[in-house]
């Protein structure tokens, strides 16, 4: 039965589609939004008082117009958000954590106005707030076609109910053979072929990327449909199966054992896998040749031309200069173009910073492998780091040294950051994203008949952020999310690893949700946030009596040449 065919033969009056806006006025009622951009400087690879420091440095550059806000979320934020140029989209009010909501919902908070660096559990946000969206209802006019979808999909089901109920009707009382019901009612292109589908391979275990339809002659089939073959028995019919296109009754006729397939079918697959694995071995023979050339005598020009890939790239043509080696031994901002023209990104930063630290004047490292390529460097040129006299920043030292915190300092600044140092309700869960209402639905039933594994699921190609999930096992917050605060309080209700038995729906889709961990919001204490306070209050003092200094020793540190 096909959705599309019943669709067309529906219509819908103005009367419905007024009464329907008006029975469900709530769907259409936008709450009060805003929409933010942020830089992002994450603790979790350095201290709080490094973090606060680099923040307050990029905070001075945007505001005294040295570079765009956008282009420094893009060199500097550690948010996924930062390719974006920091930009976070609309969002709701409770739906960031406390400290962020508070500043972008905050009616004093000015429209395109950097804030100073803003504190969370995730480090110190640079927020922007773009714009603000008062809560109000959608006038008609701007949902009439959604209702008349609504409405309309209403219509098809009940349609489809009622002819679902005649054709189970026949079947019961034997009027009508499968056969005939074929020829009476399908709307399929198999009907061609008598419903006839063949070479149906439907996997082995639960693992959904292993059920895969290899029929011919009818195209392939959909995953529910593939889903509710492997439950049915020879001969058997099925219940209604609902997908996108429409309904389907569908019968095994039956089952066999899988067969190896002829070479002739698999040749060229065969080929292009063993032309891989050659293209693969010859690479690891090509880096290992290189490996064994590199003694200290070696030119390393000669090298260059032997091995590159490159006709005219950094890797064959010249160094790149004034890399900044700290004392460290740590890059620290590196110019955007310095990565672009190495056009290897974060990934360099690190692994030349691994690597280069090692290596003395004419130095040349062993092989990086950089994923897409293994490159080689050379240390071509050293300039040693040289520092003021100390006569002449002495009383500096002695200030930053000897500087002092109240107790009243310590108090007021606590009882003025409280929510810094509370410990915030954390409920963290595990969702699977589903373009449409069907896949979502078809997958929680699998799930929840296990016949499928969660963690499979959200490996599957249905999964519209599969790689997300790959990545982390598709973990959020909560708060993060969008999900409705109805939702979200039945999601609280769970225990650790239940899966909530109803779909969630969010602005980007779909979701199958699971409970991963909560717990519970803690008040914050004086005594625990005090070290912590002190140890701030005494950097921000410190940095503040040596900031000049310490700005023109970072601008006079080592410079390098690689190839």
């Amino acid at each position: 039965m096909d959705k599309k065919e019943l669709a067309r033969t529906i219509k819908v009056s103005d009367d419905e589609v007024k009464k329907y806006y008006q029975d469900n006025s709530i769907e259409f009622t936008m709450e009060k939004m805003v929409k933010a951009s942020h830089v992002l400087i994450d603790t979790k690879n350095r201290n709080e008082s490094e973090a606060l420091k680099k923040a307050e440095r990029i905070l001075a550059q945007i505001r005294k117009g040295d570079v765009a806000f956008e282009q420094a979320a893009k060199t500097h934020s550690d948010g996924p958000s930062g390719p974006n140029g920091g930009s976070l989209g609309s969002f709701r009010q409770g739906d960031m954590v406390p400290a962020f909501d508070a500043y972008c919902f905050n009616k004093e908070t000015k429209l395109l106005q950097v804030s100073e660096p803003i504190k969370t559990k995730f480090g110190y946000h640079l927020v922007r707030l773009e714009e603000r969206m008062e809560a109000h209802t959608k006038p008609l006019d701007q949902v009439r076609d959604r209702i008349i979808e609504d409405v309309q999909d209403k219509k098809v089901q009940e349609v489809a109910d009622q002819q679902l109920d005649v054709i189970d009707a026949e079947l019961r009382a034997q009027i009508s053979t499968f056969d005939e019901l074929i020829v009476k009612y399908s709307l399929g292109a198999s009907k061609v072929n008598s419903g006839l589908i063949e070479g149906v391979y439907l996997g082995e275990g639960n693992d959904p990327e292993k059920i895969k339809d290899l029929s011919t002659g009818a195209g392939s089939l959909d995953m529910p449909i593939l889903v509710t073959l492997r439950t049915l028995k020879d001969r058997e019919i099925s219940e209604p199966v609902e997908t996108s296109n429409g309904w389907h009754l569908v019968q095994l006729l039956r089952k066999q054992a899988p067969k190896v397939r002829a070479f002739e079918d698999v040749k060229d697959k065969v080929r292009k896998a063993l032309e891989e694995q050659k293209l693969e071995d010859f690479y690891k023979e090509r880096v290992s040749e290189l490996s064994s050339k590199l003694t200290s005598d070696v030119d390393f020009s000669a090298l260059v031309k032997a091995y590159s890939d490159s006709s005219g790239g950094l890797e064959s043509t010249g160094a790149v200069n004034n890399l900044k080696l700290t004392a460290d031994n740590s890059f620290k901002d590196l110019d955007a173009w310095v990565l672009e023209d190495l056009g290897m990104g974060q990934t360099l930063h690190n692994k030349v910073m691994a690597r280069l630290k090692y290596l003395a004047s004419g130095g040349i490292s062993s092989p990086i492998d950089l994923g897409d390529r293994t490159v080689l460097l050379k240390v071509t040129a050293e300039e040693a780091l040289s520092y003021e006299s100390f006569d002449l920043v002495k009383e500096e030292v002695r200030q930053a040294i000897t500087l002092k915190v109240t107790e009243a300092e310590i108090a007021t600044y606590f009882n003025e950051n409280r929510s810094k140092y509370a410990t915030p309700a954390e409920v963290l869960i595990q969702q699977i994203a589903y373009r449409t209402k069907e896949d979502a639905e078809m997958q929680l039933k699998s799930i929840q008949d296990g016949l499928m594994q969660f963690d499979a699921a959200g490996k599957s190609r249905l999964n519209v952020d599969r790689s997300n999930f790959e990545k982390n096992g598709g973990t959020h917050p909560l708060a993060e999310v969008g999900f409705d605060a109805q939702i979200g309080s039945e999601i609280e209700q769970l225990q650790a690893g239940q899966i909530l038995p109803k779909l969630a729906k969010s602005p980007f889709g779909w979701h199958v949700v699971r409970l991963k961990s909560k717990k519970e919001a803690k008040e914050p204490s004086l005594a625990d946030a005090k070290v912590s306070i002190m140890n701030e209050l005494k950097n921000r003092k410190r940095y503040e009596v040596i900031q000049a200094y310490s700005e023109e020793l970072r601008n006079r540190a080592e410079a390098i040449e690689i190839f």
